[in-house]
């Protein structure tokens, strides 16, 4: 049991997060996670409905399983937006997606709405293969450099007290870049080149010149289905979705929430003063070593960073540039997206849960006549954690590499504590 005096810790910092964690403190999991999925049937946008059937044909999938997703989705419409674009995932992603599967059947679809908005070197490692304790001459040809370079830079970040096991799967250059737009290069393919004949069956060939968020994706979903002995976990890239349904809006509507926002001055400048000049867009720029990821607010029709010069856009001069995936959109259009305008629940973690809550008061106030979805919630939307077993934590990739899964079942009738505990002494810090 957690001492009272780390919630009342908590209490000072972030009082809404440390009352939840309170309430369902002993809440059984298979309780709470059924609370994740109250919200009512919808249908959405035609131009978001279309942007998620191109991205789910993008990933692979056959055009009828796409059909069925969306209506999957219409009935539910919830998706986990807590996770980063990732080949594999760690024990925190890992206990977001125990909790939000105890709460669905078999039958189910769980959606995983991953960002690609982030660098590959964020927390995550989206630029990486991520496990635990898997000996690395079994992931690794050991005849090959690649094993002795990630063998060396392992006993680097050992010397600085950083034990996390991964295998780089981007040059130096690249590790602050943006995921999003990002296409598979040489350097992946030779770098899955020199994978063990093992880890080659766990994650498949990459492909020069296709989308790097899109493999990921695909490989992420192949591990977690194993993982979890469920066949309907689809990973997919949510900051695709957006940039796609913003080029359907922009170049088939003239009066739409996201066109008066973006090109009505008087619009616009009210959401910046309310809102404090927040980035809707991503973009890139050259360091003197690599690539960095910039964020651009929007005034004056057009784009503002600290490093680039003011771009200044038509509505189609902008689609093409979401288009050539020059800029990519940023969390407040992707929520206002997907929250506001459409209805969807979107799961996530204790810092979405804040500014999530933070947007939907804001938006009432600048009481845009736009039909916004501003009402709280149904139930709960929070999904966080972090898996151990043992005093150990849990990494998917180990469980896939020896054969363990994770029976959702077995795991329903423990309290949310059992999963929320490592955080709240971390944040109590």
């Amino acid at each position: 049991m957690v001492k009272p005096e780390l919630f009342q810790s908590l209490k000072l910092s972030r009082p809404a997060l440390a009352g939840l964690f309170e309430q369902y403190w002993e809440t059984p999991l298979s309780n709470y996670s059924e609370s994740l999925y109250q919200n009512k049937a919808a249908t959405f946008e035609s131009e978001l409905e279309d942007a998620f059937v191109e991205e789910w044909l993008e990933q692979g999938y056959e055009r009828d399983s796409a059909v069925l997703f969306l209506d999957e989705l219409r009935k539910r419409p919830v998706l986990q937006t807590s996770h980063h674009v990732t080949l594999t995932n760690g024990p925190t992603f890992l206990a977001c997606d125990l909790v939000s599967l105890a709460g669905l059947s078999k039958d189910d679809v769980y959606f995983v709405a991953a960002n690609s908005g982030v660098a590959f070197s964020n927390t995550a490692w989206s630029g990486a293969v991520n496990y635990g304790n898997i000996r690395l001459d079994e992931l690794l040809d050991v005849k090959k450099p690649l094993y002795h370079k990630t063998f060396k830079a392992f006993k680097h970040r050992e010397q600085d007290g950083i034990t996390d096991q991964r295998i780089s799967l981007i040059p130096s250059r690249q590790r602050d870049q943006l995921v999003f737009g990002t296409n598979v290069s040489n350097h992946q393919v030779e770098t899955y080149n020199q994978f063990s004949s093992i880890l080659k069956t766990n994650i498949e060939q990459p492909e020069i010149g296709r989308s790097y968020s899109g493999w990921a994706c695909r490989v992420c979903s192949g591990i977690q289905q194993k993982v979890f002995n469920h066949s309907k976990i689809v990973y997919f890239d949510i900051n695709r979705v957006i940039n796609n349904y913003l080029i359907k809006i922009l170049e088939g509507k003239k009066e739409h929430p996201i066109v008066t926002l973006l090109f009505d001055e008087e619009t616009t400048d009210r959401f910046n003063r309310l809102f404090d000049q927040p980035s809707l867009f991503l973009g890139s720029y050259q360091s003197k070593k690599s690539m960095k990821i910039e964020t651009l607010s929007w005034a004056n029709s057009g784009t503002i960073g600290s490093k680039s010069s003011e771009q200044i856009y038509e509505r189609e001069s902008l689609a093409g540039v979401l288009r050539e995936k020059k800029i990519c959109p940023g969390i407040q259009l992707q929520f206002l997206v997907l929250r506001f305008i459409n209805g969807i629940k979107c799961l996530g973690s204790f810092n979405q849960m804040e500014y999530l809550e933070e947007y939907r008061s804001k938006w009432n106030a600048l009481n845009m006549p736009w039909g916004l979805k501003l009402e709280e919630d149904e139930g709960i939307a929070l999904t966080t954690g972090r898996m151990i077993r043992e005093g150990k934590a849990m990494w998917p990739l180990d469980m896939v590499w020896n054969q363990e899964k994770i029976d959702v079942s077995e795991y329903g009738g423990l309290p949310m504590s059992k999963f929320w505990k490592p955080i709240v002494l971390q944040l109590a810090k």
